[in-house]
């Protein structure tokens, strides 16, 4: 982790209650908090993944070792919803449901229009394809005008505070590139505000952590074949605070909405 990013939070009182955003017998979505890592990596920070394992154990008073799989990940100082599949059965069906883009993963991002951006208006929707390259350090990630992976997002403009130059974007991927979201927005002249990789110097310091939430989930339930739609807020407070009434309309309720 960066020196310069959201130190973790505290892991102790990890998952609450209001965490825990769907539950069923193949199932666990829950809002994983900014700083946290979603599966395990450093021996020195407790992970989204082994925490919920222990959760899962508790609660349910299981014995022995309890299988638990993320079906995908967030970087680990983006926050929002982030699904595990507690059956291999349903880790099989929703890994076969992301590679042929059958899950819709959307995102809420702060960003600062620059300069160079191309001017949207609010309500406008557009897709932005793009080619990424992995930098040299393997921490980052570049658009390239040659070679590379694609990677595509459907962008709207939800929102304008014309009096400091920020916008509140939502971000359909279109593909599951690692920091895509981050790395296309800057390149494209909105870069996230707190992002200490991908933003300017004096974005970057706008946060103690990029402005990107993950606040839908939509797929068809791995076993039941119905349409599940898990949505999380983002926390109504620093940058986020100026889009408050937006997000209340666009996000009435956590949890499943069908």
């Amino acid at each position: 982790m960066s020196s310069h990013a959201k130190p973790p939070p505290s892991t102790a009182a990890w998952p609450q209650a209001a965490d825990i955003l769907y539950l069923d017998n193949h199932l666990l979505a829950v809002r994983k908090p900014a700083g946290m890592p979603s599966q395990p990596g450093s021996a020195r920070q407790q992970d989204a993944t082994t925490l919920l394992r222990g959760w899962v154990k508790e609660r349910f008073a299981k014995p022995g070792h309890v299988w638990l799989s993320p079906v995908h990940r967030l970087d680990q100082p983006v926050a929002g919803v982030l699904l595990f599949a507690r059956t291999s059965k349903a880790a099989a069906r929703l890994a076969a449901a992301l590679r042929e883009r059958r899950v819709e993963r959307s995102y809420l991002a702060v960003v600062a229009a620059t300069e160079s951006a191309p001017p949207l208006a609010v309500g406008e929707r557009c897709l932005w394809t793009d080619s990424l390259e992995r930098e040299e350090d393997g921490r980052t990630v570049r658009v390239t005008d040659s070679g590379g992976q694609e990677a595509s997002l459907d962008v709207r403009l939800l929102a304008r505070d014309a009096g400091n130059g920020r916008c509140l974007l939502a971000v359909d991927l279109g593909s599951g590139r690692r920091h895509q979201i981050r790395a296309q927005l800057a390149a494209r002249g909105y870069p996230i505000l707190g992002d200490r990789r991908y933003a300017p110097a004096d974005i970057a310091q706008l946060g103690e952590a990029p402005a990107l939430h993950a606040w839908r989930l939509a797929l068809e339930h791995p076993t039941r074949r119905e349409a599940l739609e898990i949505l999380s807020r983002p926390p109504v407070t620093g940058v986020w605070r100026d889009f408050a009434q937006t997000i209340g309309q666009l996000i009435p309720l956590e949890g499943e909405v069908k």
